[in-house]
Parts: structure tokens; sequence; C-alpha cells
């Protein structure tokens, strides 16, 4: 492994020393867990199977990808407390933080997908409606509408919430 991986020798300067307010963020945990962070990195390439390193810009683009959903993580665990009007940011702001940002995102197709497979679903309930209630006898040509509307557009709409990873 190259040694731009390699976890700092001390910790950083918290920063406090003159006159800062303390966060509660406390720079030697961050670095113990980068630091385990790195460990079970090591220890995976070490298994002997290929990749057996990074390069110097795979490692540069791992940490910079980590700073970046790092102070994207906390942004949002931030607006969370924010948005409950707290003074300080909880382990579950954090988690639900988390949570929202590692969600798989929809893809387009799906969220086309439920909203034309609303749009249809709600004509075919429409005429369920219209038929139960009507008084004379419906057309078959209506009821068969009426059926697949509902076929179709409740078949788009599972295909919309049905996570797929290769959408």
């Amino acid at each position: 492994m190259t040694d731009s991986l390699a976890p700092a020798s001390h910790a950083p300067d918290t920063g406090l020393s003159n006159g800062a307010r303390d966060t509660g963020l406390n720079a030697e945990e961050g670095v113990a867990g980068l630091h385990d962070a790195l460990t079970h990195v090591t220890d995976e390439l070490a298994r002997g199977e290929s990749p057996l390193d990074f390069t110097q810009q795979g490692a540069a683009a791992l940490i910079k990808s980590n700073t970046r959903i790092t102070k994207d993580l906390a942004l949002e665990a931030i607006r969370l407390a924010r948005s409950e009007r707290l003074d300080s940011v909880s382990k579950a702001h954090v988690e639900r933080a988390t949570a929202g940002l590692l969600r798989p995102k929809s893809s387009s197709r799906s969220l086309v997908a439920l909203s034309f497979g609303g749009v249809i679903t709600g004509a075919g309930l429409q005429e369920f409606i219209n038929f139960s209630f009507a008084d004379a006898i419906t057309p078959k040509f209506r009821i068969i509408a009426m059926v697949i509307c509902l076929v179709l557009g409740s078949g788009l709409m599972v295909y919309g919430v049905t996570p797929n990873r290769n959408r």
C-alpha cells in the first residue's frame, strides 16, 4: 500500500488553544477512526488477491471522497438539528443523515413509471366507481378498459417501487 494512505503519526491541532469554541468534535477520535478504517483497507489489500495496492491517484481520490462525504454528512446532521431548533447535533441526527445520504436514489424510469402508473390506476379506479354506481348497464368495452387501466397502472407502480440495481 502506498504511503499516501498511512495515518498521520500525530493528532492534528484542534484549534482550541487559540480560544476557539469547543464544538464537541474530537480530532483525536477522528484520527483514531480514520486509522481504524485504513487498517481494514490495509487488511483487505493484504489478502493477496488483486488489487494489491492503491495508485497515488486512487489514494488521493479516496481521501478526497471521504472528506466530501464526511462534510456532507455533518452538514446534513446540522440541518436536521437546526430543523428541530436544537442547540447540538445528536447521534440520532447523524444516523438519520447517514440513512438519508446512503439511501439509493430513484431512477428517472422509476419516477416516470410511478407517475404514469398512478394516473392510469386513477383512471381505472374512476371507471370502477362509475361502473359501481351506474344505473344503466355498462358496455363491455368500458369494463375491459377499466380492467386494463387497473392492471397496467398497478404494474407500472410496482415497477416504479421495486428496487433494481441494473436500471
